[in-house]
Protein backbone atom coordinates (compact mmCIF):
# COMPACT_ATOMS: atom_id res chain seq x y z
CA UNK A 1 0.00 0.00 0.00
CA UNK A 2 2.83 2.56 0.82
CA UNK A 3 4.60 1.57 -2.54
CA UNK A 4 1.13 2.15 -4.17
CA UNK A 5 1.00 5.39 -2.44
CA UNK A 6 4.74 6.46 -3.37
CA UNK A 7 4.13 6.15 -6.92
CA UNK A 8 0.76 7.95 -7.10
CA UNK A 9 2.63 11.18 -5.29
CA UNK A 10 5.90 10.79 -7.38
CA UNK A 11 3.93 10.57 -10.80
CA UNK A 12 1.63 13.41 -9.80
CA UNK A 13 4.41 15.82 -9.05
CA UNK A 14 6.51 14.90 -11.72
CA UNK A 15 3.17 15.45 -13.96
CA UNK A 16 3.22 18.53 -12.25
CA UNK A 17 6.51 19.63 -12.89
CA UNK A 18 6.15 18.74 -16.63
CA UNK A 19 3.38 21.09 -16.85
CA UNK A 20 4.33 23.69 -15.09
CA UNK A 21 8.18 23.71 -17.12
CA UNK A 22 6.49 24.35 -20.52
CA UNK A 23 5.75 27.90 -21.63
CA UNK A 24 3.10 27.25 -24.24
CA UNK A 25 -0.24 25.60 -24.13
CA UNK A 26 -0.20 22.23 -22.17
CA UNK A 27 -0.05 19.02 -24.54
CA UNK A 28 -0.74 15.68 -24.01
CA UNK A 29 2.99 15.19 -25.00
CA UNK A 30 3.38 17.39 -21.42
CA UNK A 31 1.19 15.20 -19.39
CA UNK A 32 2.74 11.54 -20.72
CA UNK A 33 6.32 13.06 -20.20
CA UNK A 34 5.65 13.58 -16.39
CA UNK A 35 3.96 10.25 -15.72
CA UNK A 36 6.45 8.31 -17.75
CA UNK A 37 9.51 10.40 -15.61
CA UNK A 38 6.94 9.90 -12.50
CA UNK A 39 7.28 6.07 -13.13
CA UNK A 40 10.58 6.17 -13.24
CA UNK A 41 11.18 7.74 -10.98
CA UNK A 42 9.36 6.02 -8.52
CA UNK A 43 10.37 2.26 -9.82
CA UNK A 44 14.06 3.36 -8.99
CA UNK A 45 13.28 4.70 -5.55
CA UNK A 46 11.11 1.66 -4.47
CA UNK A 47 14.25 -0.30 -6.35
CA UNK A 48 16.30 0.79 -3.95
CA UNK A 49 14.48 0.43 -1.40
CA UNK A 50 13.73 -3.26 -1.74
CA UNK A 51 17.22 -4.34 -2.35
CA UNK A 52 18.36 -2.23 0.87
CA UNK A 53 15.43 -3.95 3.01
CA UNK A 54 16.61 -7.66 1.30
CA UNK A 55 20.49 -6.67 2.78
CA UNK A 56 18.68 -5.62 6.47
CA UNK A 57 16.90 -8.77 6.34
CA UNK A 58 19.83 -10.88 4.99
CA UNK A 59 21.88 -9.74 7.74
CA UNK A 60 18.94 -10.80 10.38
CA UNK A 61 18.82 -14.04 9.06
CA UNK A 62 22.86 -14.74 9.07
CA UNK A 63 22.39 -13.54 12.68
CA UNK A 64 20.26 -15.41 13.53
CA UNK A 65 21.68 -18.70 11.87
CA UNK A 66 25.36 -18.09 13.56
CA UNK A 67 23.27 -17.72 16.75
CA UNK A 68 21.49 -21.02 16.43
CA UNK A 69 24.55 -22.73 14.97
CA UNK A 70 26.55 -21.55 18.52
CA UNK A 71 23.81 -22.72 20.59
CA UNK A 72 23.82 -26.54 18.77
CA UNK A 73 27.49 -26.63 18.83
CA UNK A 74 27.47 -25.64 22.62
CA UNK A 75 24.79 -28.37 23.39
CA UNK A 76 27.11 -30.91 21.27
CA UNK A 77 30.20 -30.28 23.00
CA UNK A 78 28.76 -30.42 26.34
Amino acid sequence: MLALILIIIVTVFSTYVSCSINIGDITWLDYYQGVMAGFLASGIILQISNKWRRVKELQKRSQTFMNNLKDWSDVLLS
